[in-house]
């Protein structure tokens, strides 16, 4: 008799080779188990939405939940996935935050992080949620005309509240959603105005991590507009600089020559702190002359960049708060790759950002 684990893969290959079904009796031959022990798999796999039947005592076919794995990208799948947990896990909202994704007429719980606090509203991750129950579903199946102007999707039952952004891998067409779910007392119409901007630029970075060149959901062109190049206001950039965005830190090397780096950093307001991996060949050349430039951009629309400049000054001690809140910038809260050798501090003589 084959282990438990070989076993289901069999079952579950049987039923993705079929479309059209297949009878208990043929599952024996093609599954190593008995038939109770049979019987019993495939109760389980109804329950969770693997396996279905037509009718009682009819022909088993891969479930909903089956085919939506199916048919999605390995890859794609295990970039969203990736994305959505480092992007969660960096922005510590308060409330939960799911992703789902279309299968079978409704939406599937591919992932989600369950907010810190007591009283919480999470999703079911066993349940394929309909259009007309969820937001994330009528986002990705019936989109009307409302939810495609606007973006995003909103559904409030009696206790709880759920709104819906997509995640285009195109930039355009929602292969995701991205939904956050509290109760309805937490989120009401003004909260949900301060949390809805902070979602939809998790979904974009979600999709430019899987690859969108631009985020411009349910936009017929992929060509994003761009407009005349104007100055960041100081509230923009400080909210600029807090997104995960690596920096470029040019200096001089002893020779004169110019040396540029993409380095971490963390942005408290009034200077940029800088991270040195030991070994970095740029902090020998800072401490030698600690005059700098510094250049925050991103590569999508609405392209806004930084560029800071001053004297960038070694710290005795690399503050353990400033690296736990890099780590949770850029790893999602993992634990940094290298040892961290110096950080350098930076009080720009001039700040300036731009969009477009």
């Amino acid at each position: 008799m084959l282990p438990p684990v070989q076993r289901t893969v069999q079952l579950l290959e049987s039923l993705l080779q079929a479309p059209e079904g297949l009878s208990l009796q043929e599952l024996l031959l093609r599954v190593d188990a008995s038939r109770s022990t049979l019987f019993a798999m495939l109760r389980t796999l109804k329950a969770l939405g693997y396996a279905e039947q037509s009718r009682k005592r009819g022909l088993y076919r891969a479930g909903a939940r089956l085919t939506a794995w199916r048919n999605a990208s390995p890859t794609r799948r295990q970039d969203v996935l990736q994305a959505f947990y480092h992007e969660a896990a960096r922005a510590a909202l308060p409330e939960t935050l799911a992703l789902f994704q279309a299968a079978g007429g409704g939406a599937l719980l591919l992932a989600q992080v369950e907010s810190p606090r007591r009283v919480r509203s999470v999703f079911n991750p066993e349940h394929l949620y309909l259009p007309q129950e969820s937001a994330s579903a009528a986002l990705l199946l019936a989109p009307g005309a409302e939810i495609r102007t606007r973006g995003y999707a909103l559904h409030h039952p009696e206790d709880s509240a759920e709104v819906a952004v997509p995640v285009c891998s195109d930039g355009i067409h929602p292969d995701a959603a991205l939904a956050l779910s509290a109760p309805r007392a937490r989120l009401p119409r003004e909260m949900l105005e301060t949390l809805l901007p902070q979602l939809r630029a998790l979904a974009a970075r979600i999709s430019y991590r899987c690859g969108a060149l631009t985020y411009a959901p349910f936009q017929q062109s992929k060509q994003p507009v761009i407009g005349p190049t104007r100055p960041l206001s100081p509230a923009a950039r400080n909210a600029f600089l807090q997104e995960p965005w690596a920096a470029r830190l040019a200096c001089l090397r002893p020779d004169g020559a110019p040396h540029i780096v993409p380095v971490w950093h963390h942005w408290d307001g009034a200077a940029f702190y800088l991270p040195a991996w030991e070994g970095s060949r740029w902090a020998e050349y800072l401490r030698a002359n600690p005059r700098l430039s510094l250049s925050v951009d991103e590569a999508w629309p609405p392209l806004r960049r930084v560029v800071a400049q001053g004297r960038a000054l070694p710290l005795a001690d690399a503050p353990q708060d400033i690296l736990q809140r890099i780590s949770r910038r850029y790893l999602g809260g993992a634990r940094l790759p290298r040892t961290v050798a110096t950080v350098f501090r930076l009080e720009p003589d001039s700040l300036k950002g731009w969009r477009n």
